[in-house]
């Protein structure tokens, strides 16, 4: 019985430390909210193009989010591509999207280092 007590505490703190909390930033768009973790501040599956088939993407920079808010709190999905024995996420052709991690600095701190990310899978498989 103590160990069962004890395993109950132990994944209770696991639990409690891995939730994010969710967090907002006003943008021209909009407010966008994030979640924060305990090193960085995710806005995740942002649309930054839509897929016209056969046509150049659209740029969405200049519109508004829908209720002019969105909840980046999640991956978009993946673009089409072949199956593979790896674990594939939801595909879809609407798949322009982009995922900003921000560390937690102290407010002093204006400006900050931009890392931009490839995926890798040699133009055939991979996703944000």
């Amino acid at each position: 019985m103590t160990h069962l007590w004890l395993l109950s505490h132990i994944v209770f703190f696991i639990i409690i430390r891995t939730i994010s909390t969710t967090i907002g930033l006003r943008t021209q768009k909009g407010i966008i909210y994030g979640r924060q973790t305990q090193h960085t501040i995710e806005y995740l599956g942002i649309q930054y193009a839509k897929i016209i088939r056969w046509k150049p993407p659209i740029d969405l920079a200049s519109e508004l989010f829908p209720n002019t808010s969105f909840h980046a709190t999640s991956f978009g999905p993946c673009c089409p591509q072949a199956t593979s024995p790896i674990y594939i996420p939801k595909q879809d052709e609407q798949c322009l999207y982009l995922n900003i991690y921000k560390p937690i600095v102290p407010l002093n701190h204006s400006l900050l280092p931009v890392f931009v990310w490839i995926h890798g899978g040699g133009h055939r498989r991979g996703c944000s």
